[in-house]
């Protein structure tokens, strides 16, 4: 393939490592990286969820949506509330730092943890290749803030991601490049594919019906093709919503004793009708064609 014709552009993604769990750690005088500190939902209920914790106590299994009454009771173990203040104040502040790399345009917030920037236009400004960069950037928010990053870099939004997640955040130097040639020996060994940003279990089971196991197969895919199921899915999906609201409607007088209710006293969301009139006009259309059905039935 000729990759000459593909967008290159210098994107550098960055990411905050254990970021809630950091920060809670850096306002407290402790070393995120040598601290064992989580931070929970409530700490005063027992069954409060983990939020984030720091990667010494991630290596002790306790992680995000770990519960309270699993962290050990420990003098080491910090267990605090969290502080969405701090953190908000935290990564505006880390924003304004790697903005004087790039201009706002090219700058875009993907969550208050994560960020991207487009670097080709200054690149040259700073650094002699993205990688340099890269490590300028981190060194810097690492310098004024104590919180360590990651950096992927691709030469699109997707690859510098994707070299985000599966080498820059296990790499020793916390840095990752990622270019087309790549593909094949990088990209296409990720497995399964529910580890691919954008790809659910819920799609990759989708995928799996259609004959395709690997991220190889699916770029390797039709466009074609994928739009096809596509469109027959939301197809199904439409007609399988329209049937489970007939299923609800026609089942509800069973599960009331058959006796008629009101919906206007009756609380429901669904997604399709959400008039409360013409809820209950559907509602006693089902209920007389139910009671036609059991009448000749009987």
């Amino acid at each position: 393939m000729d990759y000459g014709q593909l967008p290159n552009r210098v994107i550098i993604c960055i990411d905050m490592k254990s970021f809630f769990a950091s920060v809670s750690s850096v306002i407290r005088g402790l070393n995120p990286l040598k601290t064992r500190l989580a931070v929970v939902g409530d700490i005063k209920r027992s069954g409060s969820v983990v939020l984030a914790t720091t990667p010494l106590l991630k290596k002790e299994g306790i992680k995000t949506g770990s519960r309270l009454f699993e962290i050990p009771k420990r003098k080491d173990i910090h267990v605090v509330n969290p502080s969405m203040e701090r953190y908000i104040k935290a990564s505006n502040y880390i924003s304004s730092l790697v903005l004087q790399y790039v201009a706002p345009e090219d700058f875009h917030a993907y969550s208050i943890d994560e960020l991207f920037i487009d670097a080709t236009a200054s690149l040259h400004l700073f650094a002699e290749t993205p990688e340099e960069l890269a490590h300028r950037i981190l060194n810097e928010i690492y310098r004024k803030t104590r919180l360590t990053a990651t950096a992927g870099i691709g030469p699109n939004l997707l690859l510098a991601k994707v070299s985000l997640d599966h080498e820059a955040k296990h790499s020793p130097t916390g840095v990752a490049y990622w270019r087309y040639e790549d593909i094949p020996f990088k990209l296409w060994s990720i497995h399964p594919m529910k580890d691919f940003w954008g790809i659910s279990s819920a799609t990759e089971r989708r995928l799996n019906r259609l004959g395709i196991y690997t991220t190889k197969e699916l770029s390797l895919s039709s466009k074609e093709m994928l739009q096809s199921y596509k469109k027959n899915l939301a197809s199904w999906e439409k007609n399988f919503t329209n049937m489970r609201m007939g299923l609800i409607l026609v089942v509800f007088p069973m599960c009331t004793s058959l006796v008629p209710v009101p919906l206007g006293k009756v609380r429901f969301s669904f997604e399709i009708i959400q008039a409360e009139k013409k809820l209950s006009y559907y509602y006693w259309n089902y209920w007389t064609m139910f009671v036609f059905v059991y009448v000749c039935i009987k």
